[in-house]
């Protein structure tokens, strides 16, 4: 009888952990996919911004929505950060935060080829967040 309360206690417990992993995998790939849709936009800007300037053709009505999307990402990563903080290493965060503050200075400093290589870094570091948490073979070994 006693043997029977401690596999019925160890069945809970793997359970009780499979959930919470499939919960947090859940928030992250959301969380991620979030970031995703409104940063793929932004590397196209970028991408067009580069032909601008090398056309010296740089609108600034066009460079001010850049900035301005740029600002947007900012505040839903500072959203999504503090779900993912929970339950995410935190240097994985600052790494996906510094690469976003390189590409703001950046942009901003019309160095559009370096904000290109700080925003494809950014997308890379944002999925290995959820790559490195979840529970695969790969990640147990």
């Amino acid at each position: 009888m006693k043997i029977k309360k401690e596999y019925i206690l160890i069945a809970v417990i793997i359970i009780g952990i499979v959930f919470l992993e499939l919960l947090t995998n859940n928030i992250a790939e959301k969380s991620v996919s979030i970031i995703n849709e409104q940063f793929n936009q932004i590397i196209k800007d970028l991408e067009i911004a580069k032909q601008m300037k090398e056309n010296d053709k740089l609108e600034e009505v066009f460079f001010n929505d850049l900035k301005a999307n740029i600002k947007r990402v900012w505040e839903n990563w500072d959203k999504e950060e503090d779900k993912l903080s929970m339950f995410a290493e935190h240097t994985e965060l600052d790494k996906v935060s510094t690469s976003l503050i390189l590409l703001e200075e950046n942009t901003k400093n019309e160095q559009f080829d370096d904000a290109l290589a700080n925003a494809k870094e950014f997308l890379y570091k944002l999925s290995n967040i959820c790559e490195k948490d979840s529970l695969k073979l790969k990640n147990i070994f």
